[in-house]
């Protein structure tokens, strides 16, 4: 028998169609395992439907996770922008000489990149995606809604993929017929039955 997976839970917003799932795993799992923090980071985008990559500074990809940990660790987006410490990250980085404007690209990137995924993991306030603090005007995070499943008919091929495990369950990827889904695999614990 096959047991069907539940869609990645998410909390509707009741002003537009911007979603943000709920966390798959604690703020504290996330800093510090990086390859869950990767792993539920390119999820999120994936869910929102937003572009992800990973940018260069200095001739370097940039560690989101420790940029995560960095901002996290002064209080979030919101209060590192309201105490200008974003040199103070950027210090962080040993960033080359060339990059002259790293703390402005760290800002930039946040925004675009992490800022949903804060309010999720260090908020664990799943909702609405929130108004940009501070982002550049020209980011491509601009989500848009989880959209449901395609009908299935019989003869389709549907092929099951595990990208990741996390303490509740799995990141999937299912393709059926030429659709292509990613979420995730809740596990439950069974109840016990009582027999009579």
């Amino acid at each position: 028998m096959v047991e069907q997976a539940s869609p990645l839970p998410v909390s509707v917003a009741s002003a537009g169609n911007s979603q943000l799932p709920a966390p798959m795993a604690k703020y504290e799992e996330v800093v510090a395992d990086s390859q869950l923090f990767m792993t539920s980071l390119k999820m999120l985008h994936s869910v929102m439907g937003t572009k992800f990559k990973i940018p260069v500074i200095g001739g370097r990809e940039l560690d989101l996770h420790k940029l995560f940990v960095e901002v996290t660790s002064r209080g979030g987006i919101e209060e590192v922008v309201r105490e200008k410490r974003w040199k103070e990250v950027a210090s962080t980085f040993n960033f080359p000489p060339t990059a002259t404007n790293a703390s402005f690209f760290l800002r930039k990137y946040y925004c675009s990149l992490l800022q949903p995924y804060e309010r999720i993991y260090y908020h664990k306030t799943p909702g609405s995606v929130p108004p940009s603090t501070g982002a550049p005007k020209s980011t491509n995070a601009a989500p848009s809604a989880v959209t449901p499943a395609p009908a299935l008919t019989v003869g389709t091929s549907v092929i099951g993929v595990i990208d990741g495990k996390f303490e509740s369950g799995y990141l999937v990827t299912v393709r059926m017929g030429n659709d292509t889904l990613k979420g995730a695999l809740y596990q439950s614990t069974p109840t016990p039955q009582s027999f009579r």
